[in-house]
Order: C-alpha cells, then structure tokens, then sequence
C-alpha cells in the first residue's frame, strides 16, 4: 500500500429496514448507468453489430453487462466498507495518490472525449430539419448541430445546482421515455422471427456454437462490449454515487461539499474503515439487498432490454450490410423505420434517437467532470504533506480541456466511430481497474468483509475478458476514414 493517510475505523451503521419505500427512496445510480448505456451502446453499436455480423454475436453484450455487474459489485464493497469511491482505493496503492489520480482522471476523461453522442443528436436534428439523411456535403450542418449539443453539455456543468436536480430527473424520465417508445414500437413493428434470432444471439454459446466470422471487425466487437452497460470507468463513477447517497460506511463520514459559484461538488473525504467482526460483516449483508436491486434490477435488465429492442427494431427495419457511417449515423435506425413503416414512426424513432443521444451527451459532460475533479482532489488530500487542493482550478481546468479536446475529435470522424474509439478505450480502462479492484478489496479490507472467491474470480474473468477484445481489436483499423466522408 502507498504512505496515505492512515485509517480511522468505526462500526458500520445498520442499513434502514428493506421495503419498497425506502428500495424507492435510494434506487437512482443504476438507473443513471442505464441511460447513459442506452445512448452510445443500445441506439449505436448493438444495431452496428448486429446488422453487420449478424446477431450471433451478441452474446457479447450480455457477458459485459454481467460481468460489469459484478465488478460494480465488488467495487461497491469497498465502499460499503470504507465510505469512500473506489477511486480513493485505487489511489491508496502504491505509486501513491498523485500518480493514481492523474491516471484514472485522464483515462476517465479520454473515455468521453469523443463526442460521438452529440454528433448523433446533430445527425438525428439535422435530418429533422433537413427532411433527408445529411448528404456528404452537408457535415457542416452535422457538425455546427453537434457543436450546439455540446455546448449545452457544458453550460448544464457551468450552471450546477440549478439544474442538478431536473438533470436527474431528466436523466430518468428519458430512460423510461426510451425504454417505454423501444417496446411499443419493437411488439408493433417487429416480427417473431426476429425476435427469436435477437434472443438466440443474447444467449450466444448457451444456444449454439458461435465461431468468430473470419472477417471481424475487432474494433466493433470491442466497442460493443467496452459500452454495453455503463461502459469503462463509468462503472466505477457508481461508487461516488454510493458514497453520496450515504450507502455503509459513508453514513458515518461527514459529506465535504463545496460551492464553486452555481456549482456544488460532493467532494469525497477520508474514509473510515469498517472494524473487524461478525457482526459488521453481519450488518454489511443486509446492506446488499439495496445494492443488489439498482444493480440487477435496474442496471443489468434495464441494459439488456435496451439493447435487445434496439438491435430487433434495427434487425427489422435496417437491410443486413447497410451503412451505417457517415453524416446520417445518428438517424439510420430511424431511416430505416421510415422505408418500412411510414414517416409517423419515423420522426417518433427520431425524436426518440435525439433526445437519448443529446442527454446522454450532457449526462456524461456532467458527471464525467464532477467525478474527475473529485478523482485529483481525493488523490490532493490522500498525499501526505501536499499543499489543499485548488479545487476550482481543477474543476474549470477539467471542464476545459474536456471540451477543447471534445471539439477537436468531432472532426475526426462520424458519430459511430467516435464512439467506437470511446468504447475501445472503455474497455482496456475497465480491464485495468478490474485488476485494481480485485487488488485493493484484498489488501484494505478487513477478512470477515472481503470478496468471497466468487467475487475474485469475477473481476480476474471480466479482466481477461475485456482485455482480451481490445488486444484483438489492436490488430483491427477503425472503422471508417474520415476523408471518404468529406
């Protein structure tokens, strides 16, 4: 372990008693995971896939989305036990803080820095707009629309407690919006054959052998499972949620809020170790249930159902091979339901495909920034003799360089690419703090609270898993070359 500063240890606090009421009062992270899953690996890359290869290899997806399950689960435990993020953990293993810090705030930060959500949404507008799919030379359009997007993502992180609480809300609503329009329109307009081949791809080698075709493309592959469920570090980001929400231990740390103008940060403090004994592990077990239902509940059937409305909408709709780059990326799924159902369900699948892309723009600028800024402070205050934290320093200057990297990167390509890179580098950070997690529960955590087998032979599976594709996908260019579309 790094010099950090020593554990304080306490008894965990007695989670309130388990009922609807109170499973309602802190249900909220995983629903939150849910929305962002459905903008980048739900509307994009699930029918990429699927109309590419085929649905066979979908199974893919279900095996990210459980296994990020259960590595949220075990980087839960740390907080449970410890009342602090994961993140904070991490940051406890040698080298030391500083060095964890700037690894996981860069890493979390590039994940998000190719904007292909906001491209989408101006994809999806301008088609709107237009009363066509965008043409090759109208990425003028594409883009200035993409721009306005984000620029809405950032002035949302400017104006922070004002709006905090109606981007939560929002956040919300416009998952369930997604989910409830994704299932009308896949029971009115998808056929059972479809439906049967969808299901059968989802559960992959469990319903037939599924060879690799010979031609893959990795990079897709990778990107599929890197963004099914939450995607790389933003499962991670579950654990400040966790902390927030006052979850085991974190009941017992007093919140370090601070105010930066509009702004309010939850900043995380030291954390205070659960004490040896049965009788914490005891009070730790019945603080799963909570855990258990946004994760399995929410999280996981949520993601899996997105995906599955998606890809059979798209299976339905979109012919097999059909291009799925360019300016008109964003909008493909919704051209094809106009071709075979009409333009009411069109403009309805567009609508839906901008609103989810558009937030999920703003969702991850919002808390892609939060959590980094809070990721350099904790690694600040975590090293012995550093001088506090210039927290506002660090906040504006990770909203900027977010956004100028950000800019940059959408004129590199199209809203599939963009997130495709983004969803590569999601999985080999999320490889990477598998490996971290499994190491830090084992070391910080006292015997009766640590992870059963079960839990580490998960994080050493989801960190070959993950591994594995994006050492396949290095092999594989990336789809798409930017000079074809300009």
């Amino acid at each position: 372990m790094s010099a950090s500063p020593g554990w304080r240890q306490g008894d965990l606090p007695h989670p309130p008693p388990f009922s609807l009421a109170n499973l309602a009062r802190v249900l909220g992270p995983g629903g939150l995971l849910l929305g962002l899953s459905i903008g980048a690996a739900d509307w994009l890359l699930g029918p990429a896939v699927a109309l590419t290869h085929g649905p066979a290899l979908l199974w893919l997806a279900t095996a990210s989305i459980l296994l990020q399950a259960l590595v949220n689960t075990e980087m839960a435990r740390y907080t449970l036990a410890t009342g602090e993020s994961i993140f904070a953990g991490f940051m406890r293993t040698w080298p030391g803080p500083r060095f964890w810090g700037w690894v996981y705030a860069v890493m979390l930060l590039g994940q998000v820095a190719w904007p292909g959500w906001a491209l989408g949404a101006g994809s999806a507008l301008a088609t709107l707009l237009l009363g066509h799919a965008p043409r090759s030379d109208e990425w003028a359009l594409v883009r200035g629309l993409g721009y306005l997007v984000l620029a809405g993502s950032v002035t949302v992180v400017l104006l922070g407690r004002r709006v905090e609480r109606h981007l939560v809300r929002g956040q919300l609503a416009t998952t369930a919006w997604a989910l409830a329009f994704l299932l009308v329109a896949a029971v009115a307009l998808v056929p059972g054959a479809v439906w049967r081949r969808t299901a059968l791809g989802f559960l992959g080698p469990l319903a037939a052998p599924v060879p690799p075709p010979p031609a893959a493309d990795w990079t897709l592959l990778a990107a599929l499972a890197g963004y099914a469920g939450a995607g790389g570090l933003l499962n991670a980001t579950f654990t400040q949620w966790l902390r927030d929400k006052g979850f085991g231990m974190a009941g017992m740390v007093p919140p370090a809020p601070l105010t930066l103008g509009w702004q309010t940060l939850p900043l995380g403090d030291q954390g205070l170790l659960v004490a040896p004994g049965e009788d914490n592990a005891a009070k730790l077990r019945r603080w799963w249930p909570y855990v258990r239902a946004d994760l399995w509940g929410l999280f996981v059937a949520g993601s899996l159902l997105g995906m599955g409305l998606c890809v059979a909408l798209a299976l339905a709709a979109v012919p097999a091979g059909a291009d799925l780059t360019g300016p008109g990326a964003g909008a493909a799924l919704a051209r094809g339901v106009t071709e075979r159902h009409g333009l009411g369900w069109g403009v309805a699948t567009l609508l839906t495909g901008f609103v989810i892309l558009a937030m999920a723009q703003v969702g991850l600028t919002w808390g892609v920034v939060r959590s980094a800024t809070d990721i350099l402070v904790s690694a600040a205050r975590l090293t012995p003799g550093a001088d506090p934290p210039a927290v506002g320093a660090i906040f504006h200057g990770t909203l900027g360089a977010l956004t100028v990297t950000a800019a940059l990167t959408m004129t590199l390509g199209d809203a599939l690419t963009l997130v495709v890179v983004s969803a590569n580098l999601a999985a080999a950070a999320l490889a990477l703090a598998s490996v971290h997690t499994l190491w830090v529960t084992w070391r910080v955590l006292p015997r009766p609270v640590r992870s059963p087998l079960w839990g580490r032979v998960a994080l050493l599976v989801a960190a070959g898993f993950f591994g594995w594709l994006v050492l396949a996908a290095l092999g594989t260019p990336v789809r798409g070359t930017p000079a074809a579309w300009w």
